[in-house]
């Protein structure tokens, strides 16, 4: 995640978990909402992934709460790229970002969400899993209860300023008293709360990518990974293919169908390009060749 959010609600990211059984009420997949700022996670049990229902849903739970964002990122996915959707984020104002196809850390902070959930409805569904939508409200209650590895805090916590009441609190009678001066005190506590968010999200923000990011340019000749084949001997990579374009940590290139596609700078190996100016062999990516490779040519001066 290399993008930095000064607050929660300025971004968020979204994706879909499913298909999943059907159950009795007819839902089929979970609509992931996820602010990256705060980690704070809104999901919903649909019954169809389509353009129309996932807008509704983004509308109805996350702007109808917590207010219109600057951006947005999700997948490539044809309800999210169809005119419906694009068309509805253009008139809210709202920049779409697309990941790229095929690799998941582009959106990363939702899917890592959607392994979670995952997790936790598997332990308590019934024999058919037919019955999981029932338990989702309270698992997505309990992941935004409890603190997460990356701020240490509970994304509702810094959503809302508060840890919210539980059963505990009605049977002992442990409540929170914020007296008269409610307003300045939640307004300090929030205050609080983004700023250690903050830093925390700027300490851990390079472990989201590579150490040194690969560099490209219009022109390139690149080796592209291709979708995890169901064949486990099929070649690992395709191309070779030109780069045309580079938006940011996407690229664009035309396959052998002069198709433009698009794909993460972490899916590309570069082809052997010529020696510089120090000699040694780099490739279109600014790489150097392995440290073994270096080391042999060395002994061989």
């Amino acid at each position: 995640m290399t993008d930095k959010f000064e607050r929660p609600g300025k971004h968020w990211n979204i994706d879909h978990l499913g298909p999943l059984p059907v159950t009795e009420k007819g839902n089929r997949y979970i609509l992931c909402f996820r602010d990256p700022f705060s980690r704070y996670l809104v999901a919903e049990a649909v019954e169809s992934q389509n353009a129309e229902t996932k807008t509704e849903t983004f509308i109805n739970r996350v702007i109808s709460v917590h207010g219109v964002p600057e951006s947005i990122t999700t997948d490539c996915g044809t309800a999210f790229t169809s005119t419906v959707f694009k068309e509805s984020m253009k008139k809210l104002g709202i920049h779409h970002k697309l990941a790229a196809p095929y690799h998941h850390a582009s959106n990363g902070i939702v899917e890592r969400a959607n392994r979670t959930i995952e997790e936790c409805l598997s332990a308590y569904v019934n024999a058919s899993q037919s019955d999981w939508d029932e338990f989702l409200p309270l698992t997505i209650f309990s992941i935004n209860n409890t603190p997460d590895k990356t701020t240490k805090l509970a994304a509702s916590e810094i959503i809302f300023g508060r840890k919210p009441d539980i059963p505990e609190n009605n049977v002992l009678k442990t409540r929170y008293h914020y007296g008269e001066d409610y307003n300045s005190k939640l307004q300090n506590r929030l205050q609080l709360l983004w700023e250690q968010c903050r830093e925390k999200n700027k300490k851990t923000s390079p472990q989201y990518g590579r150490i040194n990011e690969r560099q490209l340019k219009a022109g390139d000749s690149i080796l592209v990974q291709r979708q995890q084949p169901e064949n486990k001997l099929a070649p690992k990579l395709k191309g070779p293919f030109k780069v045309l374009e580079i938006k940011g940590k996407n690229v664009h290139f035309a396959d052998d169908r002069k198709i433009i596609r698009t794909a993460h700078k972490d899916e590309m190996r570069g082809l052997p390009g010529p020696k510089a100016e120090d000699g040694i062999e780099r490739h279109p990516c600014g790489q150097k060749p392995r440290r073994s490779k270096r080391i042999a040519e060395k002994k061989g001066e």
